[in-house]
């Protein structure tokens, strides 16, 4: 079957063995696996009542390994460059609006994060413990009450597993990047980010 493989051992010496398997990733995903015993040669006695030995342990009396699954995380990073600021009008406020669409999720989960300047200069702001492989949509929702775009106001990236001792990457962290100048108004602004958790299906 699709995604599944075997391996097969001849001629062993009967008697009772201790399988371990070493822990293995994907760019998505640890596996772990519990190490057990297997009798050689074994018997269906428990399930089906036969007492007789089986030294044949191939089909139905194969061995299968039941792997633990944990998702890998990666970061976000959002990056903002304010090219020009008017420090008359105090400080510049930019929200943006996440959504993670995890693998497999039908829905995104969505939350709102804030970068602020007292000047003119780049930022930034990191979003850890993000699924490995989730999509992501960034978009700008406040642009500051002086302040325009310079850059696409909506971005999509995928999220990077953290690369382990072994691993390298060039993509990591995922990155999505904004540019803002001040646009000759003078309107001051100011900005408060409300923070949602879900538990359940009750959200505060």
């Amino acid at each position: 079957a699709a995604g599944e493989d075997t391996v097969k051992f001849e001629n062993i010496e009967l008697g009772l063995y201790l399988v371990m398997v070493d822990a293995v990733k994907s760019p998505y995903y640890f596996y772990s696996f519990s190490p057990y015993l297997v009798a050689v040669p074994g018997n269906d006695y428990y399930s089906s009542g036969d007492d007789s030995w089986i030294y044949e342990l191939t089909e139905k009396q194969a061995v299968g390994l039941k792997p633990a699954r944990e998702p890998r995380l990666g970061d976000l990073v959002i990056r903002k460059n304010l090219t020009s600021y008017n420090a008359s009008v105090g400080g510049a406020y930019f929200v943006y609006e996440v959504s993670v669409l995890p693998l497999g999720a039908a829905k995104p989960e969505t939350n709102v994060y804030r970068i602020s300047f007292d000047k003119a200069g780049k930022d930034a702001l990191t979003i850890t413990g993000l699924p490995a492989g989730a999509a992501v949509t960034v978009k700008e929702v406040y642009t500051g009450a002086s302040y325009q775009l310079s850059s696409a106001a909506e971005q999509t990236t995928q999220i990077v597993a953290m690369p382990t001792d072994d691993e390298q990457t060039e993509n990591y962290p995922a990155e999505v990047e904004f540019s803002n100048e001040y646009d000759g108004r003078h309107n001051g602004g100011s900005g408060v980010v409300n923070t949602f958790y879900k538990d359940g299906d009750t959200i505060g």
